[in-house]
């Protein structure tokens, strides 16, 4: 009876691990889906808003459902560079970000308000396409793999099961 309560509680546990890793992959999805319809508002508003830039990300990039990013506690002796560093870096695990989409989105942070407005709108407009190209490789790591965790969880804990019992 013991088994039989062991080799449940594993093939349960394996399929739970092999389930949680498909949905990193579906919300790092989702979060650069997400990214790039940020930026998107971003040139909209740097071009029809004549918003200072801190006001524009916070705009973009925190609401109620994607509250990725927020600007708001900047020093005297903190530029706008280096808060925006410092806030991707401290982005939460719950939005499955790489190390590389993370440095993209620092790169992308440091040289906003830099330039003119046709300047920031290029800029924008670079980094977009760059998230869109992330995207679509997200999308295909996803169709490709999530599956395959779901069935190796699954596997994996019926045959430790196996050798249990």
């Amino acid at each position: 009876m013991y088994k039989l309560v062991l080799s449940v509680l594993i093939v349960l546990c394996a399929t739970f691990l092999g389930n949680s890793f498909a949905l990193k992959l579906s919300m790092r999805r989702k979060t650069l889906n997400m990214i790039v319809s940020a930026i998107s508002r971003m040139k909209t508003l740097i071009c029809f808003g004549s918003f200072e830039i801190i006001r524009v990300v916070n705009q973009c990039f925190y609401s109620e459902e994607f509250d990725l990013l927020c600007i708001n506690n900047l020093d005297s002796d903190t530029s706008y560079s280096e808060a925006f560093s410092q806030q991707v870096r401290n982005i939460s695990k719950k939005f499955a970000l790489n190390d590389a989409d993370k440095e993209l989105l620092v790169s992308f942070g440091s040289e906003l308000g830099t330039t003119d407005i046709s300047g920031q709108v290029a800029h924008a407009e670079l980094y977009q396409n760059l998230f869109l190209e992330r995207l679509s490789e997200a999308k295909e790591q996803e169709t490709v793999k999530s599956r395959l965790y779901k069935v190796l969880g699954f596997s994996l804990g019926c045959a430790v099961s196996l050798i249990i019992a």
